[in-house]
């Protein structure tokens, strides 16, 4: 229950923020949105390096481990391309 909370402020935060910089229907504001989107992105691609690195170690068995962070990445595409999906 807590980390549902949590998720629904993190996302009413963001949605408020969003809202805020488009309101403002100035080009600084809309490349100020993309810049910080880009960063984001490129953040979750950084850390899911970092998660390979250290959460899947050579020479042991660490299947389970790289289908969840694969299936993560995975997911997280999927779900980028339909939310900036026009329809």
């Amino acid at each position: 229950m807590f980390l549902l909370v949590q998720v629904v402020l993190l996302l009413d935060f963001v949605h408020r923020w969003n809202d805020t910089w488009v309101g403002y229907d100035e080009q600084f504001w809309y490349i100020a949105l993309f810049v910080v989107s880009l960063v984001c992105y490129v953040a979750t691609l950084v850390f899911s390096g970092v998660l390979f690195h250290f959460f899947t170690p050579s020479g042991q068995d660490c299947g389970i481990n790289i289908f969840f962070i694969s299936m993560t990445l995975m997911l997280a595409f999927v779900f980028a391309i339909v939310a900036l999906h026009p329809a």
